[in-house]
């Protein structure tokens, strides 16, 4: 080889391994630009969702009130004020033909409304609020017709105690939410006190459980927690609800402290659960997730994103439980997009973030 072509050929090196060089410098900064997302697999696991509120124990319970959760019409008293009744002795009749022929028109109403939204294939706006529209007149359905309603039209003392009084006569209309009885109980008593918001409210007026337990891990909780049944659940004139439970008489906790009662409205296990920010919603209300999926690369691998159309099955304030659209198909081993240092769409190259 002649010192000319030795010089080419090592001016070509050169040459080759500079763009070898400017090749891997410019794919790792394209990585670095790429948005980095961290995934997660779906596993198979239990949505609960549930109400947790703080709570307080009132030492010395004087007087329990009730209150009609929706219009009543007084047909026949059996009791008066100054009577020592029991719980479950019976207090007035209300007139049933009446509230069972309100009842018919708001079943009515809410079929012809569901009729009305599946008869056109709303999207976006517009279906959010002809739902929002059938969800309301469905838990106004269901706040009368909870456990709050008398059966067969006897409405009951809810406690054992003295009747201190008692607004109904035969006739007598009583509004929604009016107090128609006060009692004296005949115990000293403790009882837990807990309110919900006008919104979530209506939606635990058929749980009849709570558990209390202590907010304070350095106190003493002997007997905590504590299951109790739920004594009343009352509208307030501010429209939240306010729940109360007695605690059994030979429990006596500490009213100074801290406690939080937890109703669980439903609890169910899903098959593919993931956080709840994998989620996305797109323009026309559909429930989409991320998925990544993974190919060889000329000096690494790449990662891709695409998006995947889902149903939403349940929800709580952490997971979301939910299967493809397209029964056909499967979750099982993906990886999903849980969150994003940049905004992505489907078709995105990505970068998975680093396991620490």
């Amino acid at each position: 080889m002649t010192k000319q072509k030795k010089t080419i050929l090592q001016a070509a090196l050169l040459i080759l391994a500079a763009l070898l060089l400017c090749t891997v410098i410019s794919q790792v900064v394209y990585q670095k630009l790429l948005p980095i997302v961290e995934t997660v697999k779906p596993s198979r696991n239990i949505i609960t969702v549930q109400s947790v509120a703080a709570a307080s124990v009132m030492d010395v319970t004087e007087q329990v009130q009730d209150a009609a959760p929706t219009e009543w019409t007084v047909k026949e008293v059996y009791a008066s004020a100054g009577e020592v009744v029991q719980k479950g002795e019976p207090l007035f009749q209300i007139d049933m033909l009446e509230y069972t022929a309100r009842l018919r028109q708001m079943q009515a109403d809410i079929q012809e409304q569901q009729n009305y939204i599946n008869a056109t294939d709303w999207t976006g706006g517009d279906r959010l609020v002809l739902n929002t529209k059938l969800e309301a007149a469905r838990l106004e359905y269901q706040r009368m017709t909870a456990s709050g309603t008398p059966k067969n039209g006897i409405v009951t003392a809810t406690c054992s105690g003295t009747i201190r009084s008692l607004l109904a006569s035969p006739g007598a209309r009583l509004s929604a939410y009016q107090i128609y009885v006060e009692y004296e109980l005949a115990t000293q008593q403790q009882r837990v006190v807990w309110s919900m918001s006008k919104a979530a409210g209506p939606r635990y007026l058929d749980v009849g459980r709570v558990t209390i337990s202590s907010t304070d891990s350095k106190a003493e909780n002997d007997g905590l927690p504590l299951e109790l049944e739920v004594a009343v659940k009352k509208q307030q004139e501010d429209l939240s609800w306010s729940y109360q439970a007695l605690l059994p008489p030979e429990t006596v906790l500490d009213s100074a402290q801290s406690y939080q009662a937890t109703m669980v409205l439903k609890e169910n296990t899903y098959d593919h659960v993931v956080p709840r920010s994998c989620v996305q919603t797109d323009q026309a209300g559909q429930n989409f997730i991320y998925i990544v999926t993974e190919e060889e690369g000329l000096f690494s691998r790449q990662y891709t994103v695409s998006t995947k159309t889902v149903v939403l099955l349940d929800e709580d304030n952490i997971h979301a439980a939910v299967r493809p659209q397209n029964s056909e198909e499967s979750l099982n081993g993906c990886e999903i997009v849980v969150s994003a240092s940049k905004p992505i769409q489907d078709g995105s190259e990505v970068a998975l973030k680093a396991v620490a």
